[in-house]
């Protein structure tokens, strides 16, 4: 189901070299091509007219982010903290949280797989007080989704 063929020239003085390898960076517009697999190659021409072609390589094209279904992601009882999180993704890699009123903090994981599109984990915070909270969901392509949540423990 492709929708064309996309090509962009590349001029070797953008790219770095070092040893005589080049890297190159390109990018190239595929939204269009989003939840298909995607064919791409590389040709090469030198200043000759002579040209090599790479090896045909399979990309599968994810532009969309993770939706989060339900907006009570986050539920207390004391001082334990339910994270329920229902996800439509179809690549998921993960969700993680972080405590952002806590400057030491660092992102927590609260679940790496999907069981039926949902995502638990039950943590404990021992210290009474306000929490604000980032909740990342992420997918494979790297497209993220990042909500914000406050709780107290009492």
């Amino acid at each position: 189901d492709g929708v064309g063929m996309r090509t962009a020239p590349v001029d070797l003085s953008s790219c770095s070299s070092l040893k005589g390898l080049y890297n190159c960076n390109i990018s190239v517009d595929v939204n269009d091509y989003n939840n298909q697999n995607l064919r791409y190659w590389f040709v090469v021409n030198d200043i000759g007219n002579h040209s090599v072609v790479s090896k045909t390589l399979t990309l599968s094209v994810d532009t969309i982010d993770p939706v989060v279904l339900n907006q009570e992601m986050v539920r207390v009882n004391k001082t334990n903290v339910y994270f329920n999180l229902s996800i439509d993704e179809k690549n998921f890699a993960g969700a993680y949280y972080l405590v952002t009123s806590d400057p030491r903090a660092r992102w927590k994981t609260i679940c790496t797989r999907l069981q039926s599109g949902l995502c638990y984990k039950k943590d404990t915070f021992s210290k009474k007080g306000n929490y604000d909270v980032d909740i990342k969901v992420v997918d494979a392509a790297g497209n993220t989704v990042t909500q914000s949540k406050s709780f107290s423990i009492i």
